[in-house]
């Protein structure tokens, strides 16, 4: 009688244990799932960031055209043509 006992709890252990390693493995492959999709958002902000520093880059290396210096006038610092009308949108849509 006292071999059957031990037996089972033998065998309970082991389950207990199995059971355990089944629930750890789950639970990684979730957060390996998760970290992997951070990561392609990282690398998607990474991109356009290079992108962005790219750009920024041709700007300071290269001469501006009349129409950029036009538009950086006009965006940025709220400068007009003479003559030229600006109408503002005051509805906040």
């Amino acid at each position: 009688m006292k071999t059957n006992t031990i037996t089972w709890i033998l065998r309970l252990l082991l389950l207990t244990f199995v059971g355990y390693g089944i629930f750890n493995v789950i639970s990684l492959n979730v957060r390996i799932a998760d970290k992997e999709v951070q990561k392609a958002a990282l690398e998607a902000q990474i991109n356009t960031q290079t992108l962005e520093n790219q750009e920024i880059q041709e700007n300071l290396e290269g001469e501006f055209t009349e129409e950029e210096i036009a538009e950086i006038a006009r965006d940025k610092l709220g400068y007009s043509l003479p003559g030229e009308r600006i109408f503002v949108d005051i509805t906040g849509k």
